[in-house]
């Protein structure tokens, strides 16, 4: 980051910027105000000037995706004002960044509206100090500044000058209001020389420009060397994001925070933590002598917390095994092992919405009663967590006599619990369930504490909404697979079955792989194939029943015949998607099999001596690449004690490894095994396939093995 002034030799445009965000800082009282740009292909906001903050606060927002769920994107995709007038606001409309910034600050966005496009947007951070909202004087000095970075900016795109690189971050140097007198200053200087108390001085980016002697004998550090260091590169038992956390709170609220740290050598010292716009004023104290900092922290108004700072950070990750939770039982797995935990609460109740009632998903430490009274309650009940579910926003009761408030005179106080969080859970705009905790004894829900609550549960409604509807998807598409596949093979006499079918590791679980064994007529004639159509979604496997269909329909003709049939339909489905299939018609009384292939991988054949190979077939098209093409038909011997092996390719599909290895390596595997054991065969090839590595497609595998 490099620093620009406010004044009339600065570069045209970073100096409009620094006057008018210097500006915006003083009128507003903000504690933090940054400027965003539009990338030139309108992909992303860049920051471009800040004042205010920390670089560890700041790093999140240094390039906005203009499609992400952020205040900033909101005001530039919308041309309009976005205005947060407190932390729970924040933590509802945008989950994120109420989990990663739990302050009590207000949010203003505005974009910078030129005469031909939306070049950016202008926002500032505001200590929650009067009631919710900008003064009439605050707001227009907002939109004064945001039109004259947008006249500038227009002017320079009419010259054709275009826009400066901006390939760093101007940092904004505060317009003070007043600057003390050479005599006060050094009277001051003096005074914080000889005083005994600790006072330390920090720039904008938490850089010490100032360290007295009291200071220096408590750190055990000397003062000339800490100059223009940060504390924790100095001292690192102060490399902690517990006190990270407290610093960022002290920048971001302007209020006074206070904790104690520990020291190695067993020592306790006390900090109290001054914000305000050209850094941060630090007093330093003897913990055992002081005792605990008298001062509320940031961001409580006075009441306990609740929350650790150092539970931020774990939350914070525990956002994003949410967004990657593969199942609602991951979900609620995680709610209930680390959510819920993180707030201490005796009991919870999470629900989910289901045919206008709730469902309870997940319960413990209420008592019966507890629990039973949300199974199955309507959402027209007149009750607070139906109220929630209906307007979206979360209720919090302290104590019982502030929920008795709320509830209708016929329902009693549920037993065992004196305060509650009833946290709506919230996904595209609808209540789908909520998440309700309980505490035994009174609780007071600080700021943070119920920003985080909020936020998180702004993060689980979509996580939970996204795994139900893929778990629903999921035993679809598994009923769908199985009622498409052979329910059990025929019994063909003289001929031994072994067939398995494994989804993919990845997906919906459903594809277009399939297998079946046909009979038909009196002498025992029958047939086998093995199918793989291109791609893994219910029409994928809705074209495996048609193609399946096809070919049991035709089998008995000449296998080429039963191949061009299934061609023909394909082609004139027009499925746009291409299938793979091997067909095999066993002639028993001559041990003989002869096989056709369209573009599937090649058969493996064990003969009785144990030897095998592949079984090499006239090359055919891919079903349904071109209608009127020829199938060609190899006759193969298959005398007793011979096993053919027919599959799909994710059975030989190995990241790395060139496929052909993959099928020597599989037959490999077949000649080792015991082919007396089919099914122990078919057992041993999986596991082949699960050794490779993971599965990104479905194996479909059919075993034949003739018989005395």
């Amino acid at each position: 980051m490099t620093d620009i002034g406010t004044g009339a030799s600065a570069p045209t445009v970073t100096g409009t910027l620094g006057t008018a965000l210097a500006t915006v800082m003083r009128d507003t009282a903000a504690s933090v105000g940054t400027v965003h740009l539009a990338s030139p292909d309108e992909s992303a906001l860049r920051l471009v000037a800040v004042a205010g903050g920390t670089t560890s606060l700041l790093r999140p927002w240094m390039t906005i995706p203009l499609d992400a769920s952020a205040p900033a994107a909101d005001a530039w995709r919308r041309k309009a004002f976005v205005w947060l007038p407190d932390q729970q606001e924040m933590a509802l409309r945008y989950p994120s960044i109420g989990l990663i910034m739990p302050y009590d600050v207000m949010l203003a966005a505005l974009p910078i509206v030129g005469h031909t496009k939306t070049w950016g947007v202008l926002s500032v951070l505001l200590p929650v100090t009067h009631a919710g909202h900008l003064t009439p004087a605050e707001l227009r000095s907002l939109q004064d500044a945001c039109g004259r970075v947008a006249r500038v900016l227009d002017e320079r795109e009419a010259s054709g000058a275009g826009l400066p690189p901006f390939d760093t971050i101007h940092k904004v140097t505060p317009l003070r209001r007043d600057e003390p007198a050479p005599e006060a200053a050094r009277a001051a200087y003096d005074a914080l020389e000889r005083i005994p108390a600790g006072v330390c001085a920090l720039d904008r980016d938490g850089r010490v420009v100032y360290l007295n002697p009291a200071a220096a004998r408590l750190l055990e550090i000397d003062a000339h060397t800490a100059l223009g260091h940060r504390p924790d590169s100095m001292l690192p038992w102060l490399r902690d994001p517990v006190y990270e956390a407290q610093y960022r709170a002290s920048v971001v609220t302007r209020r006074p925070v206070g904790f104690n740290v520990t020291t190695p050598s067993g020592r306790r010292l006390g900090f109290l933590l001054f914000a305000h716009e050209t850094g941060t004023a630090v007093r330093v104290m003897d913990a055992d002598m002081a005792g605990e900092p008298s001062l509320p922290r940031s961001g409580t108004r006075g009441q306990p917390s609740g929350i650790e700072p150092g539970d931020l950070y774990h939350l914070t990750h525990l956002s994003a095994a949410l967004a990657e939770a593969a199942s609602a039982e991951h979900v609620i797995r995680l709610v209930r092992e680390q959510v819920v935990p993180a707030f201490g609460p005796d009991g919870f109740v999470l629900a989910k919405v289901q045919e206008g009632r709730l469902t309870v998903l997940d319960t413990a430490g209420l008592n019966e009663a507890g629990s039973r009274n949300l199974e199955g309650k309507p959402l027209t009940a007149d009750e607070p967590v139906m109220h929630a579910l209906g307007d979206h926003r979360p209720r919090f009761y302290a104590s019982v006599e502030e929920l008795c408030r709320d509830l209708p005179p016929s329902r009693q106080v549920p037993d065992g619990m004196a305060a509650w969080a009833l946290m709506p859970l919230v996904s595209d705009g609808r209540g789908m369930g909520c998440l309700v905790l309980g505490y035994r004894e009174p609780h007071l829900f600080s700021t943070a504490e119920r920003s985080l609550l909020v936020s998180l549960a702004g993060l689980i409604a979509p996580a939970l909404d996204r795994t139900l509807v893929s778990d629903t998807e999921h035993r679809l598409a598994l009923d769908l697979q199985s009622s498409l596949l052979p329910s059990r093979l025929p019994e063909v006499p003289g001929l031994t079955f072994a067939a398995r079918y494994l989804p993919s590791t990845r997906g919906s679980g459903i594809g277009g792989d399939f297998y079946d064994v046909i009979r038909w007529g009196d002498e025992g004639a029958a047939a086998a194939t093995v199918g793989d159509v291109q791609g893994h979604d219910t029409e994928a496997a809705a074209l495996m029943g048609q193609v399946r269909t096809a070919v049991r329909a035709v089998a008995g003709a000449p296998p080429g015949e039963v191949m061009r049939r299934a061609n023909t339909l394909l082609a004139n489905l027009e499925a746009e998607r291409f299938t793979s299939c091997a067909y095999a018609e066993f002639d028993l009384p001559a041990h003989q099999v002869r096989m056709v292939t369209a573009g599937h991988v090649p058969a493996l054949l064990r003969r009785p001596d144990g030897g095998t190979g592949t079984v090499e077939l006239p090359q055919g098209l891919l079903l349904g690449v071109e209608s009127d093409h020829v199938y060609r038909t190899r006759t193969l011997g298959f005398d007793p004690g011979s096993v053919l092996a027919l599959y799909t390719d994710g059975l030989v599909e190995k990241p790395g490894t060139e496929i052909d290895a993959s099928i020597q390596e599989l037959a490999r595997s077949l000649a080792e095994a015991d082919t007396g054991d089919l099914d122990g065969t078919a057992e041993s090839l999986l596991r082949h396939a699960h050794a490779s590595g993971p599965r990104y497609d479905d194996i479909a595998l059919l075993l034949i093995r003739c018989d005395a």
